[in-house]
């Protein structure tokens, strides 16, 4: 948390909150799994970037129009075909597997998939070094394309956009269709005891200005959605990959390009 605030403090990355979130159109309850690559795709399709030119980012009516209109319109078509119930959650294998199907996705620009221990500096720096690597520098194996992530951990999916600013600048944009008070809040950590009564879950996004933003970030954002179950298990328990699908800790992370 300290990373973050003093990040935060710099300016080296910004928070800030759209006008919807994730529920307030019902069609788009627990749609994150839906949400986030949908927010890459508008991303890959954002016509405000050219080659060689600076990504700004999806503007915050793009993103409402991600959760308040195309999610609900092709949510019920993909719990429909898997035989869901109305709201049920949804793994994000079976959204890539619509989506590639729509033809809104390609199999041919799916790069790799991370995850591991989100608490372990190696497991998220093997997700965020390998980001970074994929389009910087004339080498680089995806060069002059875009690059995006969704991020699940804890049965949320969020997105992680990367902008072009330069040929040796790049920002994230780390996009949460239903955030936690917790994850956003400033201040000291002995403010966090009771929640706001008036906080509303609006999409929020953290622009991270570097690598090291972005790995301060999801560490944050990571700890800020532990439980004091959680927290008791990870004091408990040491990682072990044989047992990821029942710790806390574990997160997936699937790259597009």
């Amino acid at each position: 948390h300290d990373d973050f605030e003093e990040l935060r403090n710099q300016g080296r990355l910004r928070v800030s909150q759209a006008n919807t979130h994730q529920g307030r159109n019902p069609g788009s309850t627990n749609g994150c799994s839906l949400i986030a690559p949908l927010l890459c795709y508008h991303h890959f399709h954002n016509d405000s970037w050219e080659k060689g030119d600076v990504d700004s980012g999806l503007t915050d009516g793009a993103i409402g129009e991600v959760i308040d209109t195309f999610t609900p319109s092709l949510l019920p078509e993909v719990r429909s075909n898997l035989g869901l119930y109305k709201d049920a959650l949804i793994i994000p294998s079976d959204v890539h597997s619509f989506l590639i199907e729509k033809e809104l996705l390609s199999s041919e620009q799916f790069v790799t998939v991370c995850g591991g221990d989100i608490l372990n500096e190696k497991h998220l720096m093997a997700f965020t070094d390998e980001l970074k690597s994929l389009n910087e520098g004339p080498n680089s194996q995806y060069h002059g394309r875009k690059i995006a992530a969704t991020f699940f951990f804890h049965e949320h999916i969020i997105s992680i956009l990367k902008l072009r600013r330069s040929s040796d600048e790049y920002w994230y944009d780390v996009i949460d269709s239903l955030p936690k008070e917790k994850t956003l809040r400033r201040g000291p950590l002995l403010d966090y005891e009771t929640e706001d009564p008036y906080f509303v879950p609006n999409t929020s996004r953290i622009r991270c200005m570097n690598n090291d933003a972005l790995k301060a970030t999801l560490k944050w954002y990571g700890c800020s959605r532990f439980t004091d179950e959680n927290m008791a298990y990870v004091d408990m328990y040491d990682w072990d990959e044989s047992y990821s699908d029942f710790d806390p800790r574990v997160f997936q992370a699937f790259i597009w390009a």
